[in-house]
């Protein structure tokens, strides 16, 4: 898009911004942030092929249907998934989809058994164990609830293998919910998936690391190349408005943020990851428990990072970005771990 286009769509803007009576500041922030958009959507640029996704998409969820019912499915489901990329050779293996709780009631008839939840939690929590490089989710999302009495009893948050304690680039948060204890002892990290839109609904950034009661809890992004890269607690620092990992220096904004440099995708179109279907991953294992030839090779997921997480509507993990609405959550957190491996990142100027 031509700089003069832009340019007179930014003083559009802040036209009618401070027609509405917003603060100078405000507007300007409100200008960059559109104008932001615009530019990244006018040039959108590829993203890194050793980072990729595996969706529970419309057609996982319809598939998997048929034999286990509506989601949530029983954990035995990502049990064969984490198996199949392990198998693979993942480098990381990061899930952002949530087990705060124990499956205590769960009854599933598989072919001529019944596997009760305690059972299938216990398939999926063995898989996370031998897999030795899963990152799963800690809610961080959760605003609480009007009645105190029936809060989740979260707990203090519990960081698993390296300790990164930076003192900036950090949002506080009342309560980080882990997952149910024997998969959390069972991963090898847990992360955050904190995030805030900026004003107007728009998701732009991510926050690097979530304090919650005293404890820091990298971001599900960022863990994952935490994890991947073997980056020692001791190579994270924090000076004013950057943070350093190993020999990459991430600029923060005001709150603490790293502004994404998403890569071309909208909604119906060409996702910026390469991306495959949750069932056919799951499907892929059993076909090599069975002797048979996978719908997908093991060699797609060999020294790669990737990220499990939803885009099926009824699942409600879609934002809206610069590509336009319905961008699945796990794509901003994909993005995050991309722009750290490629040291490509944005700065906002307020």
């Amino acid at each position: 898009m031509p700089r003069r286009v832009l340019l007179g769509f930014g003083i559009g803007v802040l036209a009618a911004l401070i027609a509405l009576g917003v603060s100078s500041s405000e507007v300007g922030r409100r200008v960059e942030g559109v104008t932001y958009d615009r530019r990244l959507a006018a040039r959108p640029t590829p993203a890194r092929d050793d980072v990729v996704v595996v969706e529970i998409n419309e057609s996982s969820v319809r598939e998997i249907a048929t034999v286990f019912g509506r989601w949530p499915w029983p954990r035995l489901v990502h049990a064969a998934v984490v198996d199949y990329l392990a198998r693979s050779g993942a480098r990381a293996i990061v899930y952002d989809v949530q087990f705060t709780e124990a499956d205590t009631h769960g009854q599933y008839r598989i072919e001529d058994r019944v596997v009760s939840g305690r059972e299938s939690d216990a398939e999926f929590v063995n898989a996370v164990r031998r897999a030795g490089n899963v990152v799963l989710l800690a809610d961080a999302m959760f605003e609480g609830l009007e009645d105190e009495s029936a809060q989740p009893a979260c707990g203090k948050p519990q960081p698993l293998g390296a300790v990164y304690a930076p003192e900036a680039g950090f949002v506080d948060r009342p309560q980080i919910c882990m997952p149910f204890p024997a998969l959390r002892d069972a991963a090898a990290a847990v992360a955050s998936d904190f995030s805030r839109r900026d004003s107007g609904g728009v998701s732009r950034s991510l926050f690097p690391f979530t304090r919650s009661q005293g404890v820091t809890v990298p971001s599900l992004g960022l863990a994952g190349v935490l994890l991947a890269e073997h980056i020692p607690a001791e190579a994270v620092k924090a000076s004013g408005r950057q943070l350093t990992i190993g020999d990459a220096t991430i600029p923060l904004g005001k709150d603490g943020e790293v502004l994404l440099k998403l890569h071309g995708f909208r909604p119906g179109g060409q996702p910026p990851f390469t991306v495959y279907s949750f069932s056919d991953v799951a499907l892929s294992e059993e076909r090599v428990i069975a002797g048979k030839v996978p719908p997908i090779p093991a060699s797609e997921f060999a020294g790669k990072i990737v990220f499990v997480g939803t885009s099926a509507t009824a699942l409600v993990d879609l934002h809206v970005t610069a590509f336009g609405g319905n961008t699945p959550g796990v794509y901003l957190h994909a993005t995050l771990a991309d722009n750290v491996l490629s040291r490509a990142f944005m700065r906002r100027t307020r």
